[in-house]
């Protein structure tokens, strides 16, 4: 099952005393949201930081009053140690400061997305999903195969595709299904670190492979598929490797056939390419100190050549599905 996590910035507190104000009513809405999906078994996490000359005691009592289930609450003044007013760039970095801490404390594993499910709360500053549980038996196994940036988001990423796939009681085939989207998504991964100058693609297939438990029998009948192979010798001919690279090569040849299929699913999960790309890029260089939809936009809509080539590779593979930048 996969949550929300929501970060919010109330700049004007006083306004919360203020019976039918829109932030009055905009969290009461919401509050109202949250008991809903409460009862589909879904608990929402929520950040709400405080910014001006209120105690933690006040805010706490006031966000109490709306129900939000266990919500953290944070308060940040607006002087500095004499009493002068601080600039608005140190606010955002002591917003940026808090919310990263709240995430690498409580929520590791989750990953940025733009979509909130209808949340639409006055002050949204970032939003993220993670998965509540995971049932599948190979989670660590599968952090250890992917690029550093993710490894503690393998159980949500794994939730994901789980969710976006249907696979809701896996039979042996839907297992080895889901472990081949998981091992698509973790080349895939490995080709935006390459494709992003992040790094390089480490994606090592025999790895993957005994690490999501795929049975030969299912990475064979792939590869004859894939192959237009009617028998072994047709199989050897065509494969021009040994036996012992025979599992790793027959990955290989399967993911690059499903990479368009998980990109798809990615897309309609986070909600568009450019949403995509902001998860991806958001998990490498992460950008706290601005409310997420107008760093994404920036990003995405660069004003100088060098903001072009800060994305452009990036860019490209998430939507192309994959550019030779991306290979090993």
């Amino acid at each position: 099952m996969i949550r929300n996590l929501l970060a919010f910035v109330i700049s004007n507190p006083q306004s919360l005393t203020q019976k039918n104000s829109l932030l009055d009513v905009s969290l009461l809405r919401e509050a109202h949201r949250t008991l809903l999906r409460l009862q589909c078994g879904i608990k929402d996490a929520f950040l709400f930081i405080f910014c001006g000359e209120i105690s933690e005691e006040e805010a706490t009592a006031a966000i109490e009053h709306y129900a939000f289930p266990d919500p953290k609450v944070i308060c940040i003044s607006m002087k500095d140690e004499d009493g002068d007013e601080i600039y608005e760039n140190e606010k955002n970095e002591q917003i940026g400061e808090e919310i990263s801490r709240w995430i690498e404390t409580h929520h590791p594993g989750s990953i940025t997305s733009l979509q909130t499910d209808g949340y639409d709360i006055d002050g949204l500053w970032w939003s993220g999903v993670e998965a509540t549980d995971c049932n599948w038996n190979f989670v660590e196994e599968y952090a250890e195969t992917l690029p550093d940036s993710h490894r503690n988001k393998a159980g949500t990423w794994l939730a994901i595709l789980e969710d976006t796939f249907g696979l809701d009681d896996p039979d042996w085939l839907d297992e080895n299904n889901l472990s081949l989207y998981a091992a698509t998504l973790c080349e895939w991964l490995h080709g935006f670190e390459a494709a992003s100058g992040n790094g390089f693609n480490d994606f090592e297939a025999d790895f993957v492979a005994s690490a999501l438990k795929m049975d030969d029998l299912y990475l064979g009948y792939l590869l004859c598929q894939i192959e237009n192979a009617t028998s072994l010798r047709d199989i050897f001919d065509e494969c021009d490797t040994d036996l012992s690279e025979l599992r790793s090569y027959a990955l290989h040849r399967a993911t690059e056939e499903e990479r368009s299929t998980v990109r798809r699913a990615l897309v309609e999960f986070f909600g568009s390419d450019t949403a995509l790309f902001w998860a991806l890029q958001s998990a490498i260089w992460p950008r706290f100190n601005e409310p997420s939809q107008e760093a994404c936009y920036d990003l995405v809509n660069p004003h100088t050549w060098e903001g072009v080539a800060e994305v452009i590779g990036s860019w490209n593979f998430v939507t192309d599905g994959w550019t030779d930048t991306a290979n090993p």
